[in-house]
């Protein structure tokens, strides 16, 4: 983007995944019967008491009835991959991991079967350590049926993870060679880890200009600064790591000092409004509009909200524009954003 200002140099990121287990000790799942399938089922988990941010639950159990399904009387075991927690600073942050293991025959299943391990990278090796296991899941497989695999996979940034994270695939070893292939796959989960582009607002990265034309753009960063009614900001900024984002969270503080009272010149149809509306764009492209009652006399209002939309990428440099909607009059006041506002854009 050639019209790209100097990038910004306070962009926060946040890398939040954890990963949970019901028992450290692990969870075995039943030693099947003559015939018996062993299955695995995934699901997702809306954030609540198992995971704060949610994730996945792994379920596993005896197929009794033999109908293809784990039904929910027949669940003897269960795991949690939990996203979100108490994720580090930086794209540094620990990863969730879920490791699978083979069970030989002997105490823990007669015939064998498959561990299902999840934990936290705390030492960033990319390995599940056996220290770092905090879920275990024991599957064992019937005498006569087939096996229940667990298969994961890196996810790259795209369709199913906004920055990267890991699918799990499900399924049953119908032709009996130990691996689970594309056409045993049953279901797939995507357990993602979460960027998050922080940017503060107004910063001396945030720039104002005038609706006459871009003229000479002016930092808007020390605050303490008013701005007409027509006066709209762009603030240039640079992602690091490359993302896709989905969602925008912001945090805006105005100083109102607007009065319609005093408009000059001839009003439209309906005479000036004293609700004054705003457009949020990135690169160009709107994604929310808001709004704030003028005329309050002097009054510090806070605006916040949030707003979900189609994933895009963010690459390189970028920048959010805020602009005003409204057919402004010359005379009505201004009004003033503080420091200590925030955008927040996540996957």
């Amino acid at each position: 983007m050639s019209d790209l200002r100097p990038a910004m140099h306070c962009v926060c990121l946040a890398l939040l995944l954890s990963a949970c287990g019901a028992d450290s000790s692990g969870v075995q799942g039943p030693e099947g019967d003559a015939g018996l399938n062993s299955l695995i089922r995934t699901e997702a988990v809306e954030p609540g008491a198992e995971c704060a941010e949610g994730g996945v639950r792994v379920l596993s159990g005896l197929d009794a009835d033999a109908d293809g399904e784990l039904g929910t009387d027949e669940v003897s075991g269960e795991s949690f991959v939990c996203a979100g927690g108490s994720g580090e600073q930086g794209p540094g942050g620990p990863i969730a991991l879920v490791r699978t293991e083979d069970v030989a025959p002997g105490e823990d299943c007669v015939v064998g079967g498959v561990r299902v391990l999840t934990g936290l990278d705390a030492n960033a090796n990319a390995e599940l350590d056996p220290d770092e296991v905090t879920g275990e899941s024991l599957v064992c497989a019937g005498t006569e049926g087939l096996n229940s695999l667990i298969r994961t996979a890196d996810e790259p940034a795209g369709e199913n993870c906004g920055y990267r994270g890991s699918a799990v695939s499900v399924g049953l070893d119908t032709n009996a060679d130990g691996e689970l292939g594309d056409d045993e796959i049953q279901e797939t989960i995507y357990v993602c880890e979460t960027l998050f582009t922080d940017l503060a607002f107004p910063s001396d990265d945030t720039l104002t200009y005038g609706s006459a034309g871009w003229g000479v753009p002016i930092s808007a960063g020390q605050g303490r600064m008013f701005f007409s009614l027509s006066h709209f900001l762009r603030h240039y900024f640079t992602v690091p790591t490359p993302h896709y984002v989905s969602s925008l969270s912001y945090r805006l503080e105005v100083f109102d000092d607007t009065n319609m009272e005093e408009c000059a010149g001839v009003p439209p149809e309906g005479g000036f409004d004293a609700v004054r509306d705003f457009q949020i764009t990135i690169d160009g492209v709107e994604i929310h509009t808001f709004s704030f009652q003028g005329g309050t006399g002097g009054q510090t209002l806070t605006l916040e909200g949030s707003v979900d939309f189609e994933p895009f990428l963010l690459d390189g440099e970028h920048f959010v524009h805020i602009g005003p909607l409204d057919e402004v009059c010359s005379g009505g006041g201004g009004f003033r954003w503080e420091t200590g506002g925030r955008f927040v854009f996540s996957g």
